[in-house]
């Protein structure tokens, strides 16, 4: 082996790692020269918890650290043994919050220590379980006791949140050497964290580059789910201003087959008018070059009508922007963008506890506003090249802006917007709108570009009344037209 050139001995660990990644690390006992080319790959993506802290120390070396570029782990809680009483008790929810705050200090202290060397960055997966939660997955007596009682254990994590403790968080070292923060969403096994927490962890990585975040707006305490929101708007502004990238998932609870309730209550405090999350939100989106949104906000999260356009937001660096918005069918203030059918057999007028795909009907007046807002946000983000938004829970209603960028110049030959689906009518889209797109177009395009500009109302309420109305009938060639609105203009 000593004879055979370096790329080729690569060649052979690379294949070997192809074929049977679980094992690589029996690889590095074969000689020195194959541990140095083993151990990059398998000291790349760690998964520790507190109780694995001490052998880390040990193993880490200053050379096996800067192999390091992710880092999964996990807070263990105290472990429970009653599931009679499905929701902790307040002396449970402060032992969680104290056995995930010493977690986080021990690994941050940890990382603090790690050698300066490590210029790449590294990304830090943070969750927090109790143990007994994870036994579920070893198999035998424990895994099927486990399968019994999962709707319990479930319903335990669901109302479950940990955080810091108070006033904790400027305590802990500030590590340049993480780039990404990635929260993975809750489950069965897996609690969920305060969202105010995470910005407070986050605020402890001055060189973070990178923020993916899922996270749950919801609870069964409703005023406790106002305040998750209303601390999560006021931690945001204690991001690093190294961010470029955020992605965040932030939605409400779902029924058991994964429908959103309707459900009515704002999620602002009373006599507010304006979602001070949508507020932060946007706040923080103008340092980012890309964004993705899956939540409830309402249309100040890009344009504020109380604000004058000299006071709007300016997004001078972002590219990309990707927006699933409110698919509950209401906005922030609980107002719902679409309404019932009256068309349908079993519509009921008087309130009751519907899901939110119910809602099918646009209502303009609640719509235009987003649409407003979305047009003239547009038109402060020059770099802008890809848009995609949806509104509502309407499967197969979207909005796209793209911008074809011109080679070796600063704006593009291009700009075509689409909006297409149940919701596309010429009611939603007014002249107004469509001018404000075309105001838009203005900053991305070159001189002599063309703009093409198309909404096509997919005709699939009239479509579903009709088949029901008859069925075993096809479709009628006198079903009214798709409403539709195209044209196209050069700069």
């Amino acid at each position: 082996m000593d004879h055979i050139p370096a790329e080729i001995k690569l060649a052979i660990v690379r294949q070997l790692l192809d074929v049977s990644p679980e094992s690589a690390h029996t690889y590095a006992t074969v000689s020195r020269e194959w541990q140095r080319f083993i151990e990059p790959t398998t000291f790349a993506s760690l998964k520790l918890d507190q109780g694995r802290l001490g052998q880390a120390r040990e193993t880490l070396t200053p050379t096996r650290q800067t192999y390091v570029r992710k880092i999964q782990f996990t807070a263990l809680l105290p472990d429970y043994h009653d599931l009679k009483e499905l929701e902790e008790s307040d002396s449970e929810k402060k032992e969680n919050n104290e056995a995930f705050s010493d977690a986080v200090t021990s690994l941050m202290e940890f990382l603090s220590t790690w050698s300066s060397a490590h210029n790449g960055g590294i990304e830090l997966e943070l969750c927090a379980a109790c143990t007994i939660d994870l036994q579920g997955y070893n198999g035998g007596m424990e895994k099927a006791l486990w399968i019994l009682n999962r709707r319990e254990r479930r319903e335990r994590c669901v109302l479950s949140y940990v955080a810091l403790n108070d006033g904790l968080y400027h305590q802990l070292p500030e590590l340049s050497l993480v780039r990404k923060f990635t929260c993975p969403p809750a489950s069965v096994t897996h609690r969920r964290l305060v969202p105010r927490t995470c910005c407070e962890i986050a605020s402890r990585f001055p060189r973070l580059r990178s923020i993916d975040w899922n996270l749950r707006d919801g609870s069964h305490d409703y005023s406790f789910r106002l305040q998750l929101r209303n601390d999560f708007a006021i931690g945001l502004s204690a991001l690093p201003e190294s961010i470029r990238h955020f992605t965040l998932s932030y939605v409400g609870d779902t029924t058991s087959f994964g429908h959103f309730i309707d459900d009515p209550d704002p999620l602002i405090y009373p006599g507010a008018t304006r979602d001070p999350l949508s507020v932060a939100l946007r706040k923080v989106s103008i340092q980012m070059e890309d964004v993705s949104l899956y939540m409830v906000a309402g249309s100040e999260l890009l344009w504020d009508s109380d604000l004058h356009p000299n006071q709007q937001g300016h997004w001078p660096l972002l590219r990309k922007i990707e927006l699933r918005l409110n698919v509950n069918n209401r906005t922030p203030q609980g107002e719902a963008l679409f309404d019932f059918d009256p068309l349908e057999p079993d519509y009921d007028p008087s309130p009751g506890p519907r899901i939110a795909s119910d809602r099918v009907v646009p209502i303009p007046a609640q719509l235009t506003p987003y649409q407003l807002a979305l047009a003239r946000a547009a038109g402060r983000m020059p770099n802008l090249t890809s848009l995609w938004v949806t509104i509502g829970d309407r499967i197969g209603d979207f909005i796209t802006y793209t911008v074809e960028p011109t080679s070796g110049a600063d704006q593009g030959s291009r700009a075509e917007f689409i909006y297409e689906g149940s919701s596309a009518t010429t009611d939603t889209i007014t002249q107004e709108i469509q001018e404000e797109w075309w105001n838009t177009a203005h900053v991305h395009l070159r001189e002599g570009a063309e703009f093409h500009f198309k909404v096509v109302d997919d005709g699939r309420l009239l479509e579903l009344r009709h088949k029901r109305d008859n069925p075993g009938r096809g479709l009628p060639q006198d079903l009214p037209e798709q409403n539709t609105i195209e044209w196209t203009r050069v700069i």
